[in-house]
């Protein structure tokens, strides 16, 4: 009796790479590899276009946000910073140019003077954004790589007719005349501190020292500019030890609104990327599922012939490896090409130029790639391995064995993994997919109840609706998964379209067009009533006054200042962060003031006579405090103590006064105090400043017109970006409706088929495929209505930290749209069924 002979690793390797290579071309050429195929190539395409585009777009807008600072980053203090910090600087290939900036009055003559924001530079400045110039007041300005020479000053325009002086004359700032050469039309970081005041003069910081106006106890904000890579940035930080009192910032560090704006934005491009990752993977699945179906025959011959379980597998899973080898790169090359098409016919409306983008969208595109064409295809090839010829050409495959629920959690995990991956955000990923799986299991069950349903109707319905509630009762299951998956993709491109209009109501609301632009401190008590009438003559709409007092901590639970930022820059690996003891603004109230929220604790009653103290949600949590904390204060000499009784959120957006520090009323009000308001005043009006401080020469004017105007310009750029991210991710959510409708394709032609032969007409086909689609876009549309207005909730309140509503809308819009679309593709996808005469549909399903 013959033995048989073991074949050798080696040669049974290329024995079946052989016979993938024979059945993937087998395959290819009789189109059964054409939906997958072309499912992967789409959802490469897709994942590596919006993660191209995305990647760029927020690159720019960091960039251009960057614009804000006038540099990548910059070192903060109150001191003049070492130059060795500049030195670390240059030798990781960082640039460096330092500001000086400092009030002081300029005068003209023996009369005309005026309180002004002097800003000394060094060469170099701006490191990003650019620097614009004019050679007359109040006219356009011209772009320039230049800075006033030695001895030589530019002003801003409002300061000619201040001062009474023109382009030639001489201006005194301190000690040192100095000749006026231009006019200051724009700054990159005009705007970037909300104590940057008055109208601005320019000057070189070499020419500082001649003024003599630096002294100890001036009110000084050194700053040194660097602009660089992102890693070449790290590394100086990593190189720097900062002192107290030293700050390391970047855009989201000096503008609150400007970072809020970011982080959601940033949020909501990782959102769209995820949810084309998603979108893609149900695509590629769905293709997958198909190709794995419609082998059950030509696994039963294999194992009729011999073939082990360990070979077909091998065999199937090398002919996805070589379509994935070669789809990938297509699909890679393709989607580059898609990002540069779409950014060709956008450029009118992308406002901002566009980096290279890393490679990290194109790995993750491979990779996405990869884990599609196998993870989710292979489940169903591990159930054929072990199931019997017999009962594979029966179609009887029984329950999933344990290997294949193994294959199926180890698919789950590998592609939330790379949902992680993608998104860098664990916070993200998990409420997306916790909401979107909490909606699906809920009315994937409601979905199977109303299928159930559909018998009673179809016997008592005509012809074509009981030929279509027939179909959907016949194939419940299989029609449960496809309105799930129907509602999934309607769902979140629903849920998309959800966010970013609650973002972009949000923006618009935060900073209305007559928001106050301007503020003023240092008021008197005994000017108030004639300020608010001056304004009031002027018909300038003003806010109320808050009182204003300045005051510092000095210890906290008993424990100094000192020790406590001690502690906390051990805590922070050395980083000093804000100072417990620095001097800030305090105001007193009763009421909670607009635009603030409490998030913990309770805010005082009106008329409570106790000493409380309100902190900031963000000051709070820098400097470690919390409710029942108690806080000494030296205000002007006198030493106050006062327990934290709340911490509140404020929306610093809105542009409104906005206060670290508020004390209950009875604390404070027998302080000498002087008092702070706002108000809006149009570009064109900017002239009545020189005669409101003329008026009141003691009081200070904070111009924020152009910080806001920089908010509005990027919040501008933010929103096109969100739009355009939106429309890529609906394209991809189009090809899972397409992908869901081809998978039954094959159930479908068989039915029709066997229709065709027993007499029905192509008319009773045709409305009976209509209804049957409709039927199921009524029900995903409600399934994505629901799930949406679920997922948005939570996104909402938990990542995006935007009011929460909901969209009654929604629940009429959702199910209407879901039977519009779903029909109509579904329709045009399947017509063809029925123009295919019944012999050749049942042959080439024999």
């Amino acid at each position: 009796m013959a033995v048989a002979q073991p074949v050798p690793p080696a040669q049974s390797f290329t024995h079946t790479l052989a016979l993938s290579r024979l059945l993937a071309w087998r395959d290819w050429r009789s189109g059964e590899l054409a939906l997958l195929f072309a499912a992967l190539i789409v959802a490469v395409i897709a994942v590596t276009a919006i993660g191209i585009f995305a990647d760029r777009l927020q690159r720019a807008l960091l960039s251009e946000s960057a614009d804000f600072l006038a540099a990548d980053r910059y070192i903060s203090s109150s001191a003049p910073l070492p130059e060795a910090y500049a030195n670390a600087a240059r030798e990781n290939n960082v640039d460096t140019a330092t500001t000086l900036l400092f009030p002081s009055m300029v005068f003209a003559g023996d009369e005309a003077n005026q309180l002004a924001s002097i800003k000394a530079v060094t060469p170099g400045y701006p490191l990003r954004g650019v620097l614009r110039i004019a050679d007359a007041p109040f006219t356009p300005g011209f772009v320039t790589q230049d800075l006033p020479e030695p001895g030589t000053v530019w002003l801003d325009a409002r300061l000619f007719p201040a001062l009474g002086v023109a382009v030639g004359d001489q201006i005194d700032v301190g000690m040192a005349s100095l000749t006026v050469t231009r006019v200051i039309a724009s700054e990159p970081d005009r705007g970037g501190s909300m104590f940057d005041m008055g109208p601005r003069v320019l000057m070189r910081l070499e020419d500082v020292p001649a003024t003599e106006v630096v002294q100890p106890g001036s009110r000084l904000r050194y700053r040194l500019l660097l602009r660089g890579s992102d890693a070449d940035l790290d590394a100086t930080r990593a190189a720097l030890e900062l002192a107290p009192g030293q700050r390391w910032v970047d855009i989201r560090d000096s503008s609150p609104s400007i970072g809020a704006a970011l982080e959601r934005a940033e949020s909501f491009l990782l959102l769209g990327g995820l949810l084309a990752v998603l979108l893609a993977g149900i695509a590629v699945a769905l293709a997958a599922h198909r190709y794995a179906r419609r082998h059950f025959d030509h696994v039963a011959v294999l194992k009729t012939l011999g073939a082990p379980p360990r070979q077909i597998l091998s065999t199937y899973s090398g002919v996805l490896l070589l379509v994935g080898l070669i789809a990938i790169p297509i699909g890679l090359i393709g989607g580059h090409l898609l990002h540069i098409g779409i950014i060709a016919l956008l450029r009118t409306l992308i406002p901002v130029n566009l980096p290279v983008a890393g490679p990290a969208p194109y790995v993750l595109g491979a990779v996405t790639g990869l884990i599609c064409a196998l993870a989710f295809a292979l489940p169903a090839f591990l159930h054929l391995r072990q199931v019997s010829p017999m009962n594979v050409i029966r179609r009887d495959l029984g329950a999933a064995p344990p290997s294949r629920n193994l294959s199926l959690a180890a698919a789950a995990v590998g592609f939330v993994g790379l949902l992680l991956w993608y998104t860098r955000s664990l916070e993200l990923t998990l409420w997306t997919i916790g909401g979107t799986s909490l909606s699906l299991l809920v009315f994937g069950a409601v979905a199977f109840v109303l299928l159930g349903g559909s018998r009673a109707l179809g016997a008592r319905a005509g012809s074509q609706w009981r030929f279509a509630l027939a179909s959907l009762q016949r194939r419940r299951l299989e029609n449960v998964g496809q309105i799930l998956v129907f509602g999934l993709a309607l769902m979140l491109l629903m849920m998309l379209i959800l966010l970013r209009t609650a973002l972009l109501d949000e923006w618009q609301s935060t900073i209305p067009a007559d928001a106050p632009n301007h503020f003023v401190i240092n008021i008197a008590p005994e000017e108030r009533t004639d300020f608010d009438a001056a304004l009031a003559a002027a018909a300038v709409p003003h806010e109320p006054g808050f009182a204003m007092v300045r005051g510092r901590i000095t210890a906290s639970n008993g424990v100094p200042a000192a020790e406590v930022e001690a502690q906390l820059a051990a805590a922070n690996g050395g980083d000093a962060g804000p100072r417990l003891s620095s001097e800030r603004n305090l105001t007193w109230t009763g009421q909670l003031p607009e635009a603030n929220e409490v998030v913990a604790g309770a805010w005082w009653a009106a008329d409570t006579e106790e000493p409380q103290v309100s902190l900031e949600e963000g000051y709070a949590g820098d400097l470690r405090l919390d409710i029942g904390d108690v806080l000494e204060f030296d205000i002007g000499g006198r030493r106050i103590a006062a327990p934290v009784t709340s911490i509140r959120r404020l929306a610093w957006e809105s542009m409104r006064p906005n206060f670290f520090i508020i004390f209950s009323p009875a604390t404070l009000d027998d302080f000498p105090a002087t008092y702070m308001t706002s108000f809006f005043l149009p570009p064109e009006r900017k002239t009545f400043l020189n005669q409101l401080l003329r008026e009141f020469p003691t009081v200070t004017v904070i111009e924020v017109d152009a910080l806001m105007a920089q908010i509005k310009r990027i919040i501008a750029r933010v929103t096109r970006a969100i739009e355009l991210i939106l429309y890529l991710v609906l394209v991809a959510g189009g090809l899972v409706l397409v992908a869901s409708i081809q998978a039954s394709r094959d159930a479908r032609l068989r039915e029709h088929a066997l229709l065709r032969a027993l007499g029905a007409t192509r008319g009773l086909i045709s409305g009976s495929l209509l209804i049957e689609f409709a039927v199921l876009g009524l029900l995903a549309g409600l399934v994505a209505a629901v799930g949406a207005e679920l997922t948005t909730y939570i996104l909402n309140s938990q990542v995006f930290g935007l009011p929460t509503r909901s969209h009654w809308w929604l629940w009429l819009a959702g199910p209407l749209a879901g039977l519009l679309i779903i029909a109509t593709l579904g329709y045009l996808s399947t017509r063809s069924l029925v123009r295919t005469p019944p012999m050749l549909a049942l042959r080439s399903l024999g």
